[in-house]
């Protein structure tokens, strides 16, 4: 587990497997990236992405949208500040928003 990194190593790490995003652009599933953008991604030879209207807001309603399923599901949930990576496929890597 990669904890509680700054911004930069945090894009490293994510370049050294296949997350949850890579999936559906590996696929070709994905309205955002092509497979060839995945692959460019982690070689280090993709152009900087610019944070969009999306990218913004989906991050600084995190935490609003946490709070609101707690109080719907009547759960608690916690920040995850990390990146899993699979033992048995250390290929395979996973970046949580929150655990239930």
């Amino acid at each position: 587990m990669y904890a509680n990194m700054e911004h930069g190593e945090w894009l490293e790490v994510r370049k050294s497997g296949i997350g949850g995003s890579d999936v559906a652009a590996i696929l070709g599933l994905s309205p955002w990236k092509s497979p060839l953008d995945v692959y460019l991604d982690k070689v280090g030879k993709s152009a900087p992405q610019e944070e969009t209207d999306a990218m913004y807001w989906g991050t600084r309603l995190e935490d609003l949208v946490a709070k609101k399923y707690c109080e719907v599901k009547d759960r608690e949930v916690r920040k995850v500040n990390s990146i899993l990576r699979s033992e048995k496929y250390p290929c395979l890597i996973g970046n949580i928003d929150r655990a239930v």
